[in-house]
């Protein structure tokens, strides 16, 4: 043979039978070591493969064991066809037609033999070629496209139904870190969404259930979580708070959100709520660095509406004779949220003010 020729009935080959071996048969540290492997695993399924063949060898009889079945799968059922019209002719004795009928039983066996080969060698073809697709795509990122076509395979076998457990399982993590983010942020609708669609992908969506009704029975979503749309967010002036700090009055906070007022300035957040929420709860307090100041600090709340401003809470004066101040804003069909802090009496001092334990409902 050719090395052309041999070159073209590997290439042929290896696609679809050997496709399999290269993507679940280990990890070869050198081309020699993978070629013996991908034999040895040939050997093991079909009887015309040896261990000691070499990789060319073994493509070559696997490639040749199809087509000879294949020609003398037409062979046989040319002389089945002959034989069933002499006899359906009645031109033979009883003793031989009694010797076509066994021939005819011989060669059936022989054909049914022959066939299951090719539709052995077929399967395999096919379900390699389903195998190397979907690894394709999830080696491109295609995650959606790579478990479609596992799913939706109409040939199955342990070894597709292996990657698509593995698979499942890794977009199942995938899934439930993208939604754990999106919730952070207040996005509980688009978190639920990305679940609901990845159960139609995946071959076990109890944990994405189980996400689904975590995700709907909080009813909270932490401000500091969400990053505001625009507003005072340079860094000299706004902070998340330190869960190590305290307040002037040394109370310790999980969260919250931090303004640093300077002179006469108004500090603001502007949050994208988009309707989902409504109330805002937590405390404004002054932060212990700035206990000493003499500033006199007013929480405003206001809704954008079409480009319309309207005040919806104004919190008491916070001093540093003042207990932390809680606060409570109703935000129901809310969508834009501006949080301002603002000393009224436009005192001279620099201070740091939060909006602490934070929550929209």
């Amino acid at each position: 043979m050719t090395d052309t020729i041999k070159g073209a009935i590997i290439g042929a080959v290896i696609p679809s039978v050997v496709s399999i071996l290269i993507f679940f048969m280990g990890n070869f540290s050198t081309q020699e070591s993978f070629q013996k492997g991908v034999v040895e695993a040939l050997s093991e399924r079909f009887q015309s493969v040896e261990k000691d063949m070499s990789y060319e060898k073994a493509i070559e009889v696997i490639y040749k064991e199809k087509q000879d079945t294949e020609n003398e799968l037409e062979t046989i059922k040319l002389q089945l066809n002959e034989l069933q019209d002499l006899a359906d002719e009645k031109q033979a004795t009883k003793n031989e037609l009694r010797t076509m009928k066994l021939q005819l039983n011989e060669l059936q066996s022989l054909v049914d033999e022959k066939q299951a080969i090719i539709d052995s060698i077929n399967s395999t073809d096919e379900i390699n070629k389903i195998l190397f697709t979907a690894t394709e795509h999830w080696n491109s990122s295609d995650f959606v496209q790579s478990l479609t076509v596992l799913n939706n395979s109409k040939s199955r076998s342990d070894t597709i139904e292996n990657l698509y457990k593995q698979y499942s399982d890794e977009y199942n993590e995938q899934l439930l870190q993208e939604a754990d983010v999106l919730f952070s942020q207040g996005k509980r609708d688009e978190a639920i969404k990305i679940l609901e669609e990845g159960k139609k992908l995946v071959f076990n969506c109890e944990v994405l259930d189980a996400k689904i009704q975590e995700i709907r029975s909080k009813s909270s979503v932490l401000l500091s979580s969400l990053t505001p749309v625009s507003g005072t967010i340079n860094e000299k002036q706004y902070a998340l708070w330190d869960v190590y700090a305290k307040d002037n009055y040394e109370n310790r906070y999980s969260s919250g959100v931090c303004l640093k007022q300077k002179y006469d300035e108004k500090l603001h957040l502007v949050y994208a709520l988009n309707g989902k929420f409504t109330k805002l709860t937590g405390k404004f307090v002054l932060s212990e660095e700035s206990k000493n100041t003499d500033g006199n600090y007013v929480l405003y709340a206001y809704t954008l509406d079409n480009g319309e401003i309207k005040c919806i809470y104004e919190s008491p004066v916070l001093t540093t004779a003042t207990r932390p101040i809680d606060v409570e804003i109703a935000v129901t069909d809310v969508m834009d949220l501006v949080i301002e802090v603002y000393d009224p009496d436009k005192k001279d001092y620099n201070a740091w003010t939060a909006l602490v334990d934070a929550r929209l409902e």
